[in-house]
């Protein structure tokens, strides 16, 4: 239950953090604001009279998670191997070291480092704008395909395949468990309400506000008469009580609480009560909440790298992580990848299956697919669970201006992220064509 004192302008990131973050509700200020203020204009008569507190009991949190991670590195694999494609024709490798001077890991840094740039900032969302069909008024591909829900394995086999096919898929949809990250603590703290003046021998009043399922109202005004009657006509100091609702068949009604007391201890006394929070829990079911498919659905998708830094086993944030650290994160994470895969796999296994006397293309998709998918797999939820905290954006950040905001969220029109598309892969093309 979050609650809010006097003179403090709520948003939706103040009650609730996440994709459930409700509407902000009608600015709370004291009651010695001005004739005519936005506080008169808006506020019930009953607040006008008493100084008045917010009691707001959100629906149970629904968590979306970040698409499944096969369809992530299906969509990596792929740009990555046109991409890679592309800079191999134009011969960007060897250009770096003839030219410019770097070493072989320094020239693969770099071209990475471009690969996983015009991926971020532009190609993955240009692909999802583009392999899409409007069908009747719904738009159908490949965004729609990767918000489809993960599919859950219901089937129990007494047999070692199955299990083996039944932890397969697991792993394909989540990840690798040993990568989940734990969920932080629960802050369970006492709240209570407090002002900067002098309360204790004035009324006070606490206003309830729940929004109920359609066709739960009957179960909500008992548990509305159980509160009162229970968690305060049983307690001292408590006076009087009203209900108001406000009428939506669509959404739900809203059932607004006030209860009012002779001091702000009283109050305080009331929100700490075991009584209360039993009855809290109680109310919980019949809270109206979005389905987690509409908000999946409703959700704009961001591009695969940023939901593969998703930390592994929690919903995809409320703030999505500025994309130049995903840039630098996955960059890394492939640098380091191709390296291992390099000294550890390639060199014995291209020789010992003959791989090396196959076409370069054939070679090098096995190369990028063997990359990427450790990299999904393994090395980015190893990053992502070493450096989360790095990687988590704060709720309060000052508004950023050209070009640090499209460092931080990208272009803001689908023509830059052409452009930045455009100016790699026709560099490529023309270079390829030249030579």
């Amino acid at each position: 239950v979050d609650t809010v004192p006097i003179g403090t302008k709520m948003t939706a990131g103040d009650i609730e953090e996440g994709d459930n973050a409700r509407e902000p509700s009608t600015v709370v200020t004291d009651l010695m604001d001005e004739p005519g203020s936005l506080f008169n204009a808006t506020r019930s008569p009953r607040e006008n009279r008493h100084m008045s507190f917010v009691d707001y009991t959100p629906p149970p949190t629904r968590s979306i998670k970040p698409p499944a991670k096969f369809k992530l590195w299906f969509m990596v694999l792929f740009c990555v191997f046109f991409a890679d494609w592309f800079a191999s024709e134009a011969h960007i490798l060897k250009w770096l070291q003839d030219n410019l001077g770097f070493s072989f890991n320094g020239s693969l840094f770099v071209l990475l480092g471009t690969i996983v740039g015009v991926l971020v900032f532009a190609m993955f969302d240009i692909l999802t704008f583009c392999l899409r069909i409007k069908i009747g008024g719904e738009w159908y591909g490949l965004g729609r395909w990767l918000k489809q829900p993960r599919i859950k394995w219901i089937h129990e086999y007494d047999n070692a395949f199955m299990d083996l096919v039944a932890g397969l898929v697991v792993v394909l949809e989540d990840g690798i468990a040993m990568f989940n990250v734990a969920p932080p603590p629960k802050n369970d703290k006492p709240k209570f309400f407090d002002s900067d003046k002098s309360t204790a021998d004035h009324e006070v009043v606490l206003k309830i506000e729940n929004r109920i399922k359609v066709g739960k109202d009957a179960e909500y005004l008992h548990w509305k008469d159980r509160i009162i009657k229970q968690g305060c006509h049983s307690r001292p100091g408590m006076l009087s009580s009203e209900t108001e609702t406000i009428k939506d068949g669509i959404k739900g009604n809203t059932y607004v609480v006030y209860l009012k007391f002779d001091s702000l201890d009283h109050l305080n006394d009331y929100m700490n009560s075991p009584v209360r929070e039993r009855l809290v829990r109680k109310l919980q079911p019949i809270l109206a909440v979005p389905s987690v498919v509409q908000l999946q659905k409703d959700r704009v998708l961001p591009d695969a790298f940023t939901d593969l830094c998703t930390t592994q086993g929690s919903a995809v944030p409320a703030r999505l992580p500025k994309k130049w650290k995903v840039w630098w994160l996955t960059t890394l994470g492939l640098f380091f990848t191709v390296l291992i895969t390099n000294a550890t796999i390639f060199d014995h296994y291209f020789e010992e299956y003959d791989i090396n006397d196959m076409a370069s293309r054939v070679q090098a998709l096995f190369r990028v697919f063997c990359n990427t998918w450790i990299n999904t797999y393994v090395m980015t939820p190893f990053l992502t669970m070493t450096f989360g905290a790095w990687l988590k954006r704060g709720q309060e950040e000052r508004k950023a201006h050209e070009p640090w905001r499209s460092l931080n969220d990208g272009f803001a029109t689908i023509w830059g992220k052409v452009a930045l598309a455009f100016l790699f892969y026709g560099g490529c093309a023309l270079a390829w064509i030249i030579d």
